[in-house]
């Protein structure tokens, strides 16, 4: 079977636009049902954040012990969950492929969870486990998420084991209240994407799927959240993942 890209995957599945372009976007709130069952979650997010961060799963590694973190949630909630263990060196001849930064074969671990009922067309949401390494000046133990003010302080609290715990939970309270599940990816995502993002979604891109719309979940990181993804993305993104980093340059060398 031919390749096919990530990008043509994300059309396949017609995934979410960036916000920007969903007719209406800027006159929808939240309703305070939905901000209060968020807020209802609040504790149990920062409780398994801080434990996403407190094990290592620097760009690079495998991420086994991370992921097992993801694994023991997802268990008690009704999904399939798939493991695999992939190597970038496979998908060397893939159009989609750039070689991992820094180099090497892993095995990486990725997980995906598929509902184990669901019915029509599913959505997924995807974040990335792996996070930057540890430079300079921390000021913080990077291994210890920790809260001062009204910042949180650690090794991926914003890149991404934040979107990693957010969709987990998200998860879980879509359960509570009857709603159809998401599939749920955690993947690798730094470094080029060969580690995690191209292998999973082009499995699935050959696979026999339900999938309608893909989310990528991941906090702006500059402190001013929506308003920067809206202005950077105007007229640039063509879909979710065209301005997450996740190795879809347009221009072939494009890094974010």
């Amino acid at each position: 079977m031919e390749d096919i890209s990530r990008r043509k995957f994300i059309s396949s599945v017609s995934a979410l636009t960036m916000l920007t372009a969903i007719p209406g976007f800027t006159q929808v709130e939240p309703t305070n049902k939905a901000l209060k069952l968020a807020e209802s979650y609040r504790d149990e997010m920062l409780t398994l954040l801080k434990e996403l961060v407190r094990v290592k799963s620097l760009s690079g590694e495998s991420a086994a012990n991370a992921q097992a973190i993801v694994t023991s949630y997802l268990s008690k909630l009704p999904y399939r969950i798939e493991e695999s263990r992939d190597q970038p060196s496979i998908y060397a001849s893939h159009p989609e492929f750039m070689p991992p930064d820094p180099a090497g074969d892993g095995p990486f671990v990725n997980v995906v969870g598929w509902p184990k009922k669901s019915k029509g067309k599913q959505f997924a949401m995807f974040a990335h486990i792996d996070t930057e390494s540890v430079y300079n000046n921390w000021h913080t133990d990077p291994f210890e998420a920790k809260l001062i003010g009204n910042k949180l302080y650690g090794l991926g609290t914003a890149d991404d084991k934040a979107g990693i715990a957010a969709m987990l939970v998200a998860a879980k309270a879509m359960e509570k209240i009857g709603q159809p599940l998401p599939v749920v990816m955690s993947l690798h995502g730094k470094g080029g994407g060969s580690r995690g993002s191209l292998p999973v979604f082009d499995r699935i891109s050959k696979a026999k799927h339900s999938l309608g719309a893909v989310l990528y979940v991941h906090p702006a990181e500059t402190g001013r959240g929506l308003e920067d993804i809206k202005k950077f993305c105007a007229g640039h993104c063509r879909s979710a993942t065209d301005c997450n980093g996740m190795a879809w340059p347009p221009n072939g060398n494009r890094k974010y």
